[in-house]
């Protein structure tokens, strides 16, 4: 485990609390990020939020899976969620997945991250992130909920194939808080971006085009996406695959 040189959880708050924009929530410690955030959505006058905990005891992923940390403070645990006019349509999850990936290479484009479909930011093809998507409706009004986790300062026991951005293949020691900072900046940039198109049924070709390049990046994947269809079903040599079915 590498020594942490800051806590995520604080320099993640410091980092909000700067956003004007920005509903900030959470506790120290609670169940599920996710789970906090349907609870308590955003107030009238803010239109995005972000929930942060230092440690998860329910901590969620994908269907049956689990989200685990490693330590208080060594890792992102949040929600982003964002308000919005229209029902998200079912291109969210991989334009939300490209705007997690579009973010990490803006801020280390030397170091070889890629997607996984549905859900997995890798790093030198080890899981180093991970986004759990969940969509809630009150009257008129429309709300995704982005679960997001990093493993920044370390790894979760017993997980196999994982990574972290100060590992061997990442930063090393030399993650500073003003370089995390950055990271969330375009990630917020990239999200918001993903919020205006989501409500849209279909990926645009500008879109569609950075998805493949994403997910062909990755070295484990068993054989190339040669077109990423306008509803988001990856397309290979060996037939099609629905993004919404993984």
């Amino acid at each position: 485990m590498t020594n942490p040189g800051f806590d995520i959880y604080r320099a993640s708050r410091e980092w909000a609390i700067d956003q004007a924009g920005y509903h900030l929530g959470g506790e120290p410690t609670t169940t599920s990020t996710n789970d906090v955030a349907k609870k308590e959505l955003l107030p009238d006058d803010k239109d995005c939020g972000l929930y942060l905990t230092q440690h998860q005891t329910q901590g969620r992923g994908r269907g049956s899976h689990s989200w685990s940390d490693a330590g208080k403070g060594t890792a992102l645990l949040s929600t982003w969620v964002f308000r919005l006019r229209k029902s998200p349509q079912h291109v969210t999850a991989p334009l939300f997945g490209l705007a997690l990936f579009n973010a990490a290479r803006k801020t280390w484009n030397n170091l070889p991250f890629s997607l996984k479909a549905p859900n997995d930011l890798l790093l030198d093809g080890k899981k180093v992130g991970g986004l759990l998507l969940e969509s809630l409706n009150h009257g008129q009004e429309f709300f995704v909920l982005v679960g997001l986790g990093v493993n920044v300062f370390s790894i979760p026991e017993g997980i196999e194939d994982a990574n972290h951005l100060a590992g061997a293949e990442g930063v090393g020691d030399e993650l500073s808080v003003n370089e995390w900072k950055d990271f969330l900046s375009h990630l917020a940039q990239e999200f918001a971006s993903a919020q205006e198109l989501c409500t849209i049924d279909h990926l645009n070709e500008h879109s569609r085009e950075d998805l493949m390049r994403a997910l062909n990046s990755n070295p484990r994947l068993s054989s190339p996406i040669v077109e990423v269809e306008a509803n988001g079903d990856l397309v290979q040599e060996s037939g099609k695959i629905s993004w919404q079915n993984l």
